[in-house]
């Protein structure tokens, strides 16, 4: 069972106005024991209300109430007392507080900029607490101490049952099979330094269940990486290997051994308990399911609601509307400055160009997404069966076709509607600039261009299409199949006679990639011929990639395994070779090398999904080369780090795990889903954190790393961990956006290869637009503090009674929202404010809690005035 803090606790959560000036009284969001030696204390300052629909920059609403600083951080403002304790029968301070704070809400609101800052307060501890005592801390922010109805938290110390930050574990689960399960143990402070655990080394862990709390499997707490030796990685310090991305010492528990399927939840001793996770055969299904309704939802051409989604939108860019594009003389593969050059070289024509994918704040769709064809594709082909039809709940579910297939095929279409009859593709599409604030896809006005046709463009499709038609026949769509392959040909002979001369080793990777296609699904000589004019691999340990070389993964891959009778087979040893080497060098070497894992190009910086997407292409087609289990095991431990087990304990994909990314550059979620108090779409994979480039101008303001950093963090940026860099900024295109392209796609296929063969939704999908929730969960209500109407959120792994109820301060019950027998899943339910007779109640504090057949929770929210 699980032990929630006590309403003493909660109650510190105090009414936050919508002013600027100082109040000293903060919003505590969480109060947890680090370890028995270290309390924290989440302090934030308040929030924003983000312009809507219509509306711009100067709309942003801020509310806020700034902290003292000087104060917050000095052991004389605290007191912890303990009345069955006596290391704190009398009243005792701190022996030190450290802190590290970040901005967490940002507004566009001109001249100032004004932001919110979160902290996080480390109170260093006389003496341990003991398990089973209770303690009671004081503070005296403001000179006065405060009362037990303004401020004081009482708990009980059960670190057996209450959660740590200090311990990460992947939240969506571990495959009963995988060679390596680990949980990390590992903080960093702030001023503070690195959490020092070298007196906890041998401490037992523990998988408890999360229903019973017993102890299913046991080790002992052993040292992962030292942060001295290990290579620690902070903001400046990026330009070398990256060992340690957390800041600190990292320890593990490893319960590899274990294989009980189930929900568990990691304890170590002295320290505390984990998010709870599952073990199941089938746990990444959910990953799966969750990233590619996350590409569903950013489809251009279509309306969105019931019953495929619950994300309501009107259709954009279709031209049944009315919507074309001018052609544009300027390619895309020249560069330079689309917003200019495209209309500067505007012909006057118009065509109806549609479909495709968005990508975060705008709207332009162009040859790079074909990238999400390249991974889906190579993912399918290598493990087929395990996808099916029907499994997304996409407008072409029930077709016979694997749902996954489908979603390629909207991105291929695009590119194939933009293909002229001679077989040239144009680019993409684009406007003349980002658009403007409150405005949709669906209200833009702006003129759309299209790219002129190019070899690079056209030899791109080429390749992405012939693999799809080659596919499409291993499912024996072969009538399907013939329209891919005819136009994939004719874009290849289009591009090998249309490329200029100075341009041919810039294509030489593009034309290697379609040549090895077509290879694959015709056998014709010709294309193998051009794939060995073209190849760099000329050793079985070259790399696929090399820096300002080449890039020949995807080829490699392709040509790898192919069958066709004529295939030079010496060749086809070699890069297969050379496959299996590029997986071990590229990612196991250095995933053995990191301290979470994580396997992933060893001099790839934390930018463009460095920091939240893992890359797993090269381990997928070892595997399936070799079909060797240590090729699975280092695509489990890298997931492992981007669904949870990083320093920031964050998930990094909206809507799945206990904790994920909130604002999101995704403009149509801003004006469609976020009013609704459902924050970003489920399934986007944001870039995440990045690092710190003190030499980059920062001329752009909220929405430019650099000014974030340099401002808006303690201590400086170049001493955390770039990990921890990441900031609840909706206007930050460096830490907050994502392409389709650079980390939807890529995470979609790395989850995609891990599901199990037994295909389907994933069990207890409960809404047409969310995925189930890994484990029960109660979420903070949002928005939190609120005026008039705020949504509570909370899921359910199993079905279940519910009882849902609202209780103010004095422990009195207002209103009850839920009453009833609950399906599992993701259920929101919104409060207007009210109480069971319809009455509206006083601003202050309330609480909610939630009580099902094996779980109690409770949280706290604040009505405004």
């Amino acid at each position: 069972m699980r032990i929630v803090w006590s309403i003493g606790t909660l109650i510190l959560a105090a009414l936050v106005c919508p002013v600027v000036q100082a109040q000293d009284r903060p919003v505590l969001k969480d109060l947890q024991p680090l370890t028995d030696q270290v309390i924290l204390l989440h302090l934030s300052e308040g929030y924003v209300d983000h312009f809507g629909l219509g509306q711009g920059d100067n709309d942003d609403v801020l509310h806020k109430s700034p902290i003292g600083t000087n104060r917050i951080v000095q052991p004389g403002q605290y007191t912890i007392t303990s009345p069955d304790d006596a290391n704190y029968a009398a009243e005792i301070e701190p022996l030190s507080v450290g802190r590290k704070s970040k901005a967490s809400g940002f507004t566009r609101v001109w001249p100032d900029l004004p932001v919110v800052m979160d902290h996080w307060l480390y109170l260093d501890l006389p003496e341990p607490l003991v398990p089973g005592k209770t303690y009671t801390l004081d503070y005296r922010f403001s000179g006065a101490r405060r009362s037990a109805q303004n401020g004081d938290t009482t708990f009980v110390y059960q670190p057996s049952q209450t959660r740590t930050e200090a311990v990460h574990v992947n939240q969506v689960g571990y495959v009963p099979t995988a060679g390596m399960k680990y949980a990390y143990v590992s903080h960093w402070m702030g001023d503070a330094g690195p959490l020092d655990l070298n007196s906890y080394a041998n401490t037992p862990c523990h998988v408890l269940d999360d229903a019973t709390g017993e102890a299913a499997f046991s080790s002992t707490l052993q040292l992962r990486k030292d942060l001295e030796t290990g290579g620690p990685d902070t903001g400046q310090n990026n330009e070398g290997p990256y060992a340690n991305y957390f800041g600190a010492d990292v320890w593990e528990c490893d319960f590899s051994a274990f294989q009980t399927s189930g929900t568990y939840r990691i304890y170590v001793e002295r320290i505390g308990a984990s998010f709870p996770f599952r073990i199941d055969a089938d746990v990444y299904r959910i990953a799966f399911y969750t990233t590619m309704r996350g590409l569903f939802h950013q489809r251009s051409g279509i309306a969105y609601g019931p019953p495929h989604t619950d994300f309501v939108r009107e259709r954009d860019f279709h031209p049944d509307d009315g919507d074309r594009a001018v052609l544009s003389t300027w390619r895309y593969m020249d560069g330079g400055n689309a917003f200019s050059e495209l209309p500067q070289f505007a012909t006057g024509e118009e065509r109806a160009f549609w479909g495709g994918w968005h990508d975060a704040g705008d709207w332009d769709r162009h040859r790079g997404h074909l990238e999400v064809g390249s991974d889906l594709l190579t993912m399918f082909e290598f493990a087929p069966d395990h996808f099916t039809d029907g499994e997304f709940n996409i407008p072409e579910s029930g077709n016979g076709i694997p749902d996954v297939l489908d979603e390629v095929m909207w991105g291929v279409d695009f590119m194939r509607r933009m293909q002229r009859a001679d077989g040239a593709v144009h680019g993409g599409l684009e406007t003349i600039r980002h658009p403007d604030n409150g405005v949709s896809s669906v209200t833009d006005t702006d003129t759309w261009y299209s790219y002129a046709v190019d070899p690079e463009a056209s030899l791109r499709y080429a390749a992405v299409a012939g693999h799809l038609a080659f596919v499409l026949r291993m499912i024996d769509q072969h009538d399907l199949a013939s329209t891919y392959a005819t136009t994939a040909a004719a874009a290849y002979g289009w591009a090998l006679a249309n490329t200029a001369q100075n341009e041919q080793t810039r294509l030489r990777d593009d034309r290697h990639y379609a040549a090895a296609s077509l290879f694959k699904l015709t056998g014709e000589e010709r294309y193998q011929t051009q794939f060995k004019a073209d190849n760099m691999i000329t050793t079985s340990t070259r790399g696929l990639w090399e820096f300002q070389s080449h890039d020949q993964q995807y080829a490699a891959w392709l040509y790898a395994t192919t069958d066709q009778p004529t295939i030079d087979a010496a060749l086809k040893n070699r890069i297969r070779s050379a496959a299996i080497n590029w997986a071990r060098t590229n990612n196991i070497d250095t995933a053995r090398r990191r301290s979470g894992r994580t396997g992933a190009q060893w001099w790839e910086p934390s930018w463009f999904g460095g920091a939240s997407t893992p890359k797993s292409l090269p381990l997928i087609a070892a595997h399936y080369l070799t079909g060797e289990q240590q090729y699975l095991d280092w695509q489990y431990t890298t997931a492992d780090y981007f669904l949870g087990g990083n320093g920031l304990n964050m998930t990094w994909v909206t809507g799945l795990g206990h904790r994920s990314p909130q604002e999101i550059l995704h403009v149509d979620s801003w004006y469609y889903h976020y009013p609704e108090g459902r924050g970003p779409i489920p399934g986007i994979v944001p870039y995440g954190p990045h690092r710190w480039e003190p030499s980059r101008g920062e001329g752009n303001g909220p929405w430019h790393d650099q000014w974030v950093l340099r401002n808006h963090v303690y201590p400086a940026a170049d001493t955390w961990p770039v990990h921890e860099l990441w900031f609840e900024n909706r206007y930050n295109p460096p830490v907050n956006e994502y392409t389709v392209n650079q980390t939807i796609g890529k995470a979609a296929a790395a989850y995609g290869y891990l599901t199990s063969d037994q295909p389907g939704p994933p069990t207890g999908v409960g809404s047409v637009e969310e995925a189930p929730a890994p484990s029960f969960r109660l979420e903070a209500a949002y928005p939190n503090p609120f005026d008039t109407r705020t949504t509570l959120t909370f899921a359910l792994d199993t079905p279940s009674p519910v009882t849902l109820e609202v209780f103010d301060v004095l422990g009195r019950r207002v209103r009850t929202l839920v009453d009833a027998d609950t399906a599992a899943g993701v259920h929101r339910t919104a409060w207007d404010g009210t109480d069971d007779a319809g009455h509206t109640l006083p601003p202050g504090v309330y609480l909610y809690r939630i009580q099902t057949g094996l779980h109690t929770a409770t949280r706290s929210l604040v009505r405004l005035p």
